[in-house]
This record gives structure tokens, sequence and C-alpha cells, in this order.
């Protein structure tokens, strides 16, 4: 009877836009010690240090055992390190949790890039908004140029019109009704 293997949404986290897994989590999934995994993974990093080292991240964390706090060891790891430390691992559940766990990388891949791009998207809408409205204001700020250059001139030329006419209009004799 094959049966479904779960892995859970933390075994996978992003970390910036790289999506990483644990060593805990690994040994967790596959049933295996961690102990071990983390001996396969020291293998792997004296093996190929300068692909390896570019995949795992060596940390430590401070976790209660029983009754006291110990400091424990382990490793982040990307999805190639992850393939790396796994294709070794065999039987009808190893592959069964690759699977589920290359799944599981792919649709948080699809959600990080679905999220970029709704990003970038709205980022694009901003922008062009941004645009169109300096645009506009430009625009406005050389008409309001235009009419401050052109008041005075057009004051002036009232000013003097209606300076010629006004002895005109007094002089004016308006015919008897």
């Amino acid at each position: 009877m094959n049966q479904q293997i779960v892995v859970a949404n933390e075994a996978i986290f992003a970390k910036g836009n790289d999506l990483l897994t644990n060593s805990h989590f690994v040994a967790k999934a596959f049933g295996k010690s961690h102990r071990h995994i983390l001996r396969d993974i020291d293998e792997l990093i004296l093996k190929r240090p300068e692909f390896a080292c570019a995949q795992f991240w060596a940390y430590v964390e401070n976790r209660k055992i029983g009754v006291a706090n110990r400091d424990i060891r382990g490793f982040q790891m990307t999805k190639d390190g992850f393939m790396l430390l796994v294709m070794g691992f065999t039987g009808e559940k190893a592959f069964d949790v690759k699977i589920a766990y290359i799944e599981a990388f792919n649709q948080m891949q699809r959600q990080i890039d679905n999220f970029n791009t709704d990003l970038m998207q709205k980022l694009v809408i901003a922008l062009e908004a941004e645009k169109q409205s300096f645009a506009i204001a430009s625009l406005a700020a050389r008409i309001m140029r235009k009419r401050r250059d052109e008041k005075p001139v057009h004051q002036s030329e009232i000013q003097m019109l209606q300076s010629q006419l006004q002895p005109l209009l007094t002089n004016l004799q308006l015919p008897a009704a």
C-alpha cells in the first residue's frame, strides 16, 4: 500500500528569494538519525567543497534536550543541496519523500515567483502613474510660467488701450432720447 508523504510547510522556508530546508527536517522526513544526516553533509562538503559550500550553511541552535539546554549543530540547505544529499537514499519511503520535497520546493518557488510578479506589476503601474502625474505637472508649470510672462504684457496693453479710449468716451455725446 502506497502511503501519501506530506512535507510540512515549515520544512521548506524562504530566505530572501532562496528556498531552504534544514538537516533536522530532512532527518525527520526520512526517518534517519540527525547525526547520520550531519555525517553525510560533512562528507559531501569534503568531497566537493566548491559546490557543497554554496548549498549548505552550518548553524548552531540551542535546544532543550531533557532537562538541559544543548547546542545542536545543523545545516540549512538549498534545493540543490537537498537533492545532492538525498540522491543516495533508497527505498520506497525515500522515493516518496524525495518527490514530496521536490513538489514542496516547486510549489513554494511558484508562490514566490507569483508574489514577485504581482509586486513587479504593481510597481510598473505605480511608476506609470507617477510618470503621467509628472508630465501633467510639468505641462501645468509651463502654462503657469507662460501666463506669468504674458500677464504683464497683456495688462500693459489693456491699460494703454483703456487710457486711449477713456478721453473718447468722456467726450462722447449720447443722442437724446
